[in-house]
């Protein structure tokens, strides 16, 4: 057996135990004492391995275990492997998306026992930077091979970026997910059409921009319900960034739906 191989029965067989592991936690739920901590503990210990395998695969993981719509099923390990194996970490070559992530600092809050870390100084436009931008969500409806990069803060609604032959490049589209939703929504062909598009209304209802009636204006303007302490975050937004805004009408989820839908992977058993 070559390397490559043994690499992947290895990680086969870590994560054959940690369904294992799991299917006895469900189990173990009506259990009290001794019996029930054991099955805790295991849980704790076979995932602390597929994340030592995966890391910052963060909630992706017990989420990729169970079966899409069947709570407290676990699917078959081989598929739960390879769905894994494309939640990345992918690598990242993308300098306007290095500078967004320095702009929405400090770090106000580290999720161990990963590197993720959360930024909130974009917080009132609706961009709380959610990173270092490598890797999933953890949400079941969000396509395996989307990176993260912030969330609005509201619902657990997100905004990621999608690889381009197998890197976070300039030209890598965004999505919006919603937990509530099965399908994402493009909305730029790029970041900076994202963050160029959204300069208007903020981030945390993309789509106020793109229903405004101004939409198709060109310029500064904001929403009538963007107060002033906004307006003033999305201006320094720009400024820092060197970003002017488009009319919202520039970005047509239809339009980008049909040319970039072929790049999303989504969960091996999801009925999309």
């Amino acid at each position: 057996m070559d390397e490559k191989s043994a690499f992947r029965e290895e990680k086969l067989a870590v994560v054959s135990d940690a369904a294992e592991a799991l299917a006895s936690a469900w189990k173990a739920d009506g259990f009290k004492g001794r019996k029930r901590k054991q099955a805790v503990a295991r849980l704790a210990e076979t995932f602390g391995r597929v994340e030592a395998l995966f890391p910052g695969v963060r909630g992706t993981a017990e989420r990729v275990f169970e079966a899409y719509l069947t709570p407290c099923t676990v699917r078959d390990a081989e598929a739960i492997l390879a769905d894994l194996e494309r939640t990345g970490p992918f690598p990242v070559e993308h300098p306007l998306l290095e500078r967004l992530w320095a702009a929405g600092g400090p770090d106000i809050e580290q999720v161990p026992p990963t590197d993720r870390v959360i930024r909130a100084r974009l917080g009132p436009v609706g961009l709380i930077l959610d990173g270092p931008p490598r890797r999933h969500s953890g949400y079941d409806n969000t396509p395996l091979n989307a990176v993260c990069f912030a969330s609005t803060g509201g619902d657990g609604d997100h905004y990621s970026l999608i690889p381009i032959d197998g890197t976070i490049t300039a030209q890598s589209p965004v999505v919006l997910s919603f937990p509530s939703e099965e399908e994402p929504v493009f909305v730029g062909e790029n970041l900076k059409q994202f963050l160029c598009a959204g300069l208007h209304w903020g981030y945390f209802d993309f789509f106020a921009n793109l229903e405004d009636e101004q939409s198709e204006t060109a310029g500064w303007w904001f929403g009538e319900e963007v107060d002033a302490q906004q307006q003033e975050f999305l201006r320094s937004l720009a400024e820092e960034l060197d970003l002017e805004p488009i009319p919202p009408a520039t970005v047509d989820p239809d339009e980008l739906w049909a040319k970039f839908s072929p790049l999303l992977e989504n969960r091996s058993d999801a009925m999309l």
